[in-house]
């Protein structure tokens, strides 16, 4: 349930970096710390930041991984990660039907619009979101019953030399 593609916390980044800050300023009182601080010590102990969690991210990726199997009940890696997916495909498919529900919930107020340009539009758009309105065929779009035994009819018969 966890997403092991994030990086590291940014809050993390912000601590280790005001330790940093703090461990350079060693036993200065703190409430002037901000005043005293040039750009380049905060640059220089964010970048340090960084580095500090570069190395750290094949722990913090194991961790991930580790609460991540934790929280589906599963010791397989690899089933955690389909799950993963899958529920964001849930979520992701459930977000976009409820934004097509409010769309045509809107076309449809519109469409009892005293004004007939708003008519006209809401039925424009109740069309786009059913998308083209194609005719049902007038069968399964293969051969009826009685084509199928004619054309068996002619195979066995050897009209037909493979197909």
């Amino acid at each position: 349930m966890t997403d092991q593609t994030n990086p590291a916390p940014a809050d993390l980044r912000q601590r280790i970096a005001e330790a940093l800050m703090r461990w350079a300023e060693g036993g200065n009182d703190p409430k002037y710390a901000t005043l005293r601080r040039p750009e380049t010590v905060t640059r220089n102990a964010y970048g340090r930041a960084d580095a500090v969690l570069a190395e750290l991210r094949p722990e913090l990726d194991r961790l991930g991984d580790y609460e991540n199997r934790i929280n589906w009940g599963t010791s397989c890696g690899s089933c955690g990660h389909v799950l993963d997916s899958s529920i964001r495909e849930t979520d992701r498919a459930e977000k976009a039907e409820a934004a097509v529900a409010r769309v045509q919930n809107l076309g449809n107020v519109w469409l009892d619009a005293p004004d007939p340009l708003a008519r006209a539009m809401a039925a424009d758009l109740i069309s786009c979101i059913r998308g083209p309105q194609r005719p049902a065929p007038a069968h399964d779009a293969g051969p009826t019953i009685a084509e199928a035994a004619a054309n068996d009819a002619r195979w066995w018969g050897g009209e037909k030399t493979g197909e």
